[in-house]
């Protein structure tokens, strides 16, 4: 029944994106896209600066993803709170999921919310969520658990 598709899965809205999957069967995919795919290497218990690259000596695998780490107390960190330190969304832009869509990300684009670790595609995303972030974290959360249901 057309009348029950929500409206970010209009077509109109989302032709002009450069990459969207309508379907993300679960987080385990998409968070092993962005951290394998991307080479995201930086320790994700150091998010000070760009200069945190991992070292294949301080390894773990969680979520199909590899994480690398400065030092083995930070993979310990990891290793008891992961979802403390991964990307929100499974590593899309966290303000077109807001809007409900799936984007890429600028991994030099991003931000600490609640130590929680957001990631955008433009630093205007990441301004825009200056404004109302709860809210925007709530429309997030809700297109999130939809993307995961279907």
């Amino acid at each position: 029944n057309p009348t029950k598709i929500p409206g970010f899965f209009q077509v109109g809205r989302i032709l002009h994106l450069e990459h969207f999957n309508h379907r993300v069967p679960d987080q385990d995919s998409s968070t092993a896209f962005f951290m394998n795919g991307l080479g995201l290497t930086r320790d994700p218990c150091q998010r000070t600066d760009e200069t945190n690259k991992g070292d294949k000596a301080h390894v773990i695998t969680w979520k199909g993803a590899t994480w690398l780490f400065t030092s083995d107390a930070n993979r310990q960190r990891f290793t008891a709170s992961p979802e403390a330190f991964a990307p929100q969304y499974g590593g899309y832009c966290s303000n077109q999921m807001s809007l409900g869509n799936l984007s890429d990300i600028d991994t030099k684009v991003w931000r600490i919310i609640d130590n929680k670790l957001y990631f955008f595609g433009h630093d205007s995303g990441r301004k825009r969520w200056a404004s109302e972030t709860s809210e925007r974290i709530s429309d997030a959360d809700q297109h999130w658990d939809y993307y995961l249901a279907h």
